[in-house]
């Protein structure tokens, strides 16, 4: 973990990625059921920091989780109101370093507000027909990215400070955000996880990764929650980005007919 503070400048950066290649294939294998190859679900949001404006601009907050709702990866990555999903990529601080040396393909799975690449996996934007490739392709991803979206979730029903814009200065906004991400990480992993994040609290799905219903954390959820999504931003794909969605797009397809015969 480190702490740098400046007069333009704030980061809080938590570590908590794999470091071998071993650990990276046990954070795989949670989600391999579903959707292999991915290696985590990351999202980005806005923590709104209430006005006057001398409090200080709104963060950016980059996350990434793995399956058992915990994060791996926290960052402040931008100050400022950002409305360019794209500043995610670019911060020093991403966990992609590893992952661009990696001959095979593992991505994570997001949504978007990011942009499609050879380690970036996203729906295809739009709607689509029932039952079509790209419906499917869409609801197998959705239904394993959520795991990042109900943590967030959990985050900001559990922790009452997140409910409105908070009205204290960057830094502090900084500090007591990541503080947060560390409590959530160390009750999930201890015996007090059951009274935090009862059976029901998350979104659940049946194993063909339909939706059931929504999770209890939802209904503590207003429109006045300081965390919020970033809004989603169109970019040009790699090809070898169309490539790999659609090579999966196929697979799933295809299995999922062959399931059916």
């Amino acid at each position: 973990m480190c702490y740098c503070s400046g007069t333009t400048v704030l980061a809080f950066s938590i570590f908590l990625m794999p470091s071998t290649q071993d650990e990276w294939l046990v954070v795989e294998k949670g989600f391999s059921k579903n959707f292999s190859h991915a290696i985590g679900a990351m999202d980005g949001k806005h923590v709104v920091i209430q006005c006057p404006s001398h409090i200080g601009s709104d963060i950016v907050l980059l996350a990434v989780v793995d399956s058992n709702y915990q994060f791996m990866f926290a960052d402040i990555v931008s100050q400022g109101r950002i409305s360019d999903g794209g500043v995610l990529w670019n911060t020093d601080a991403m966990p992609f370093a590893w992952i661009r040396r990696k001959p095979c393909v593992m991505f994570f799975l997001c949504d978007g507000a990011f942009a499609l690449n050879t380690h970036i996996m996203k729906p295809y934007p739009g709607n689509h027909e029932f039952g079509s490739e790209k419906r499917l392709f869409n609801e197998k991803l959705s239904s394993s990215r959520v795991l990042v979206e109900n943590t967030f979730g959990i985050l900001a029903s559990i922790f009452r400070i997140f409910r409105r814009p908070i009205a204290l200065n960057t830094e502090k906004v900084t500090l007591l955000t990541m503080t947060c991400i560390l409590l959530h990480n160390f009750i999930r992993k201890n015996n007090s996880n059951q009274m935090y994040a009862p059976p029901g609290t998350f979104d659940p799905y049946d194993d063909n990764g339909t939706y059931i219903q929504e999770g209890s954390w939802r209904q503590d959820i207003q429109d006045s929650c300081a965390i919020r999504p970033l809004e989603v931003i169109s970019r040009r794909p790699t090809t070898n980005a169309i490539k790999i969605r659609e090579a999966f797009t196929a697979y799933f397809y295809n299995n999922i007919c062959d399931s059916q015969i």
